[in-house]
């Protein structure tokens, strides 16, 4: 079953892209959404359609996992959240037990639906997402709680950086890549990473996911 918990962002969304081949069963699909949740609803076929397609940061992008194979998905995922760090992103068609499941690491992620899930569940779960829900699957959510959960940082924990490593920590907050924080801060990228490195030794984590979520809740 899915899951479908307040988000922190409450907006409705405005504006639907469905990200997939173009084809009459998609084209089909993008109709029925744009009735039955009264939006606007789009097709792209590409993904640098997308940008092109959104009329505002209120809106929502729903992405067929079937039309890119996983490093194609990161590289997306990465390019959205540099540049729509607010866009709503939902997968459909995602394999059960996959690697696919991993995507929901990102914050933008909101929502997850897998390959068997018939239209009436899809609707109900971008209904949910667009009234600023989460819509994720139970095991996910599960997963996702258990991977990030950690003793609470205290009051003072961002004191454990130094000025040049809070700037770089609120830097990737925003989704920006090791190249683009080295050219805000007039350094060079092996300089990042070297201050990345030790930012996770400093507040224990593993990834940059996790530094982006630990930024966001303690910068």
């Amino acid at each position: 079953m899915m899951n479908a918990t307040s988000a922190s962002q409450k907006a409705s969304a405005e504006t639907m892209v469905l990200l997939s081949e173009s084809s009459m069963q998609s084209k089909m699909l993008a109709n029925l959404m744009s009735d039955k949740l009264q939006l606007d609803c789009r097709l792209a076929d590409q993904p640098q359609q997308v940008g092109q397609m959104l009329d505002s940061e209120q809106s929502l992008l729903l992405i067929d996992a079937q039309h890119f194979d996983m490093n194609a998905l990161r590289s997306l995922l990465q390019n959205l959240q540099s540049k729509h760090n607010r866009l709503v992103i939902a997968l459909f068609n995602v394999i059960q037990n996959s690697e696919q499941e991993h995507l929901a690491e990102w914050p933008q992620v909101k929502g997850l639906f897998y390959i068997n899930a018939d239209h009436n569940q899809l609707l109900k779960g971008l209904g949910a997402l667009i009234s600023g829900h989460l819509w994720l699957p139970r095991e996910v959510t599960h997963q996702l709680i258990e991977q990030n959960r950690r003793p609470p940082m205290d009051a003072g924990s961002r004191q454990m950086l130094t000025r040049r490593e809070l700037q770089i920590m609120e830097l990737l907050a925003g989704g920006a890549t090791n190249l683009q924080i080295a050219e805000a801060l007039f350094v060079s990228e092996h300089t990042i990473k070297s201050h990345l490195y030790n930012v996770f030794k400093k507040i224990d984590v593993k990834n940059r996911l996790q530094a982006s979520n630990w930024a966001r809740n303690n910068i």
